[in-house]
């Protein structure tokens, strides 16, 4: 009865609130933080992290430096920065990739609301559901993957500048913004291969903003301009990739185009299938997986009864939130849903071009980044066509996004479990063999542990 009467009065609470815009990026941290953060002291290292470590800590700043020179260069400096500032110490990592995690999707938000000022419903579930979209569980390999969205943040903040600088009035503030923007896209497309064909959904984008705003003849013209400086960016950058940098095809070789020059069709027909199946496993399957029950082994009675009332507090609040935002939306508007299509589409370009299987679980649902954003728009512009009176969109939007926090938060606990797993391991070791020397090779045909390593010959 208490918990009942408690919840009738978050309800209550909730609807004499008025929105603000604030209380977007608010809830949004709301989320991220109950999917990703309940557990962050509890978590340790996982694959590439250990060689990570051991590098910074033994090799220093030039060993990072040689261990990404073969691949992603630009991504190297950035980790000779972190790995200096933040040490290894994992549950600052944690901190560190939830951070970039939030914003990212407090950027999302943002740029939704630079393109379609009045859709703040839009903005905020796609915001919301890039931020916890269930085909990608490894956020706790906080280390690895806050540098991917720190690299991804660049892009989006340099997509949001640049839409600004659009709208503005003054023509000092946009050139203002314009250079700012330029060196985040450009980090974005020199540091790694995962996001940079985002980058084609910029003129999208503009031409969205400026299609309620100016007549049509006027919109490619005035698209056009503020895209040219980033199509120049983009293309220079590109002709480094394929031309000047030596080592672009060291690790992953573009099999696609073999394939096309020895069969074209049977390629065509083979990239055909393999687009539709790793879009729906991104669309479709991925929220299969959030109909899992907590698994007795992770969960005692008392933390899955909390993780239920945990769940349906946070389904309740996100409800109220989106609640707020909604309204009836009139004409309606499909340059949402073809974003969202064509962010799936750009998005998996390298893996199908490099032969890279696209999955879900660990590792490859890692492969699914670059789908996030075009995923969560393509949702929020579905839930649209769902009617505002009664709650019904809302309450369906935080219902799914309340099973999404659900299997991201259980992904967490089987990462707690496979961190102590690591840590008795080693105890076991130091305690049954203490007279084992540094530098030794321990070899095992098997290790206990799930997130340590995938087909790589790798020790901690």
């Amino acid at each position: 009865m208490k918990l009942i009467t408690t919840l009738r009065r978050i309800k209550e609470a909730a609807g004499r609130l008025r929105y603000r815009a604030w209380m977007a990026p608010a809830g949004l941290l709301v989320i991220c933080f109950a999917a990703y953060g309940v557990l962050f002291p509890f978590l340790g290292w996982y694959w590439d992290e250990w060689p990570i470590t051991w590098i910074a800590g033994k090799l220093g700043p030039d060993g990072l430096a040689r261990y990404f020179e073969t691949n992603r260069p630009y991504w190297g400096l950035i980790y000779r920065f972190t790995t200096q500032w933040l040490g290894a110490v994992p549950w600052l990592w944690q901190l560190f990739g939830l951070f970039w995690r939030w914003l990212g999707a407090v950027l999302v938000w943002a740029v939704v609301r630079e393109v379609w000022p009045k859709r703040e419903f839009r903005a905020l579930a796609a915001a919301a559901f890039f931020a916890v979209w269930p085909s990608f569980t490894q956020q706790s390999i906080a280390m690895m993957y806050g540098h991917f969205f720190l690299v991804l943040d660049c892009f989006l903040a340099s997509l949001w500048l640049n839409l600004t600088a659009l709208n503005a009035h003054r023509r000092g503030v946009a050139i203002g913004l314009m250079a700012a923007a330029l060196p985040l896209a450009a980090l974005n497309l020199l540091s790694m291969e995962y996001f940079f064909l985002l980058e084609l959904l910029r003129p999208l984008f503009l031409y969205a903003a400026v299609a309620g705003r100016l007549p049509k003849a006027e919109r490619p013209r005035r698209a056009g301009l503020f895209w040219l400086p980033f199509l120049l960016v983009f293309g220079g950058v590109a002709y480094w990739r394929a031309f000047i940098f030596p080592h672009q095809t060291h690790n992953y070789r573009p099999v696609l185009v073999t394939a096309l020059q020895n069969d074209p069709l049977a390629a065509l027909l083979n990239l055909l299938a393999t687009t539709g199946r790793d879009i729906k496993a991104v669309l479709v399957d991925a929220w299969g997986q959030t109909l899992r029950v907590p698994d007795a082994a992770l969960f005692s009675g008392r933390t899955e009864l909390a993780y239920w009332i945990g769940l349906g507090l946070l389904a309740l609040l996100t409800g109220s939130l989106l609640w707020k935002t909604s309204r009836a939306d009139g004409r309606r508007d499909w340059s949402v849903l073809f974003i969202g299509l064509a962010g799936l589409l750009v998005g998996g370009i390298p893996f199908w071009v490099t032969g890279l299987p696209i999955g879900l679980g660990f590792p490859n649902d890692r492969f699914t980044l670059p789908f996030l954003l075009g995923a969560g728009l393509l949702l929020a512009g579905l839930l649209e066509f769902i009617p505002a009176r009664f709650g019904l969109r809302a309450a369906l939007a935080a219902l799914l996004l309340a099973a999404a926090v659900g299997l991201q938060t259980q992904t967490a606990f089987a990462y707690r479990k496979d961190w102590n797993t690591q840590r008795s391991l080693f105890w076991q070791l130091s305690w049954r063999a203490p007279a084992i020397q540094p530098g030794t090779a321990v070899v095992s045909t098997d290790l206990p542990f799930r997130y340590f390593s995938d087909n790589s010959l790798a020790a901690p």
